[in-house]
């Protein structure tokens, strides 16, 4: 049976199921403090590099991940960038 636990990766990044890294929970603080701001910006920071790292491999972000980043943008009041990694 397989583990639905979070796997540790050799460099002690923890990575989930579908093999994305794991996001940092949300600390507890204000909706729409500066915390907030600086987590939701780790997590786009985060989803932003797997997504490059799959176009590079020819792959596309699964539809649930681009949903978070979608949720994280709207957090930050900013668009979600859409187009080719450079």
């Amino acid at each position: 049976m397989i583990s639905h636990k979070k796997q540790a990766v050799g460099n002690g990044q923890k990575i989930t199921k579908s093999g994305r890294p794991a996001l940092p929970q949300r600390p507890q603080v204000l909706k729409g403090s500066q915390a907030e701001f600086d987590w939701a910006k780790s997590c786009i920071n985060l989803l932003e590099e797997w997504r490059h790292s799959l176009k590079k491999q020819g792959q596309n972000l699964a539809v649930s991940d681009l949903k978070l980043l979608k949720k994280y943008y709207k957090l930050i009041n900013e668009t979600v960038r859409v187009g080719n990694c450079t």
